[in-house]
């Protein structure tokens, strides 16, 4: 299915994100990294997340940050890969 991914899948449940900016509460990095770690695949733990929280709490985005990119998707084993292309 090429290029036809729907931008809701990629959506988070934003109903689990924390309800405190960072500075309010400093465990708000691990809480959304905890959040959406069941739809995600990284190596990253939650101590570097963490460790990183300082650096990245003046990062923003919002749906306009979002680029679509032509390519297909393919399940590979467990996991889906994505082909650009």
């Amino acid at each position: 299915m090429k290029g036809s991914r729907d931008r809701s899948s990629i959506s988070p449940d934003l109903s689990k994100l924390p309800e405190r900016p960072q500075r309010e509460n400093p465990n708000a990095a691990v809480e959304l990294f905890s959040a959406i770690s069941s739809k995600t695949v990284t190596n990253i733990t939650a101590d570097e997340i963490s460790y990183l929280a300082p650096d990245i709490t003046g990062y923003s985005f919002d749906s306009s940050s979002l680029h679509m990119i032509e390519g297909e998707t393919r399940k590979n084993g467990e996991f889906e890969e994505f082909l650009c292309g």
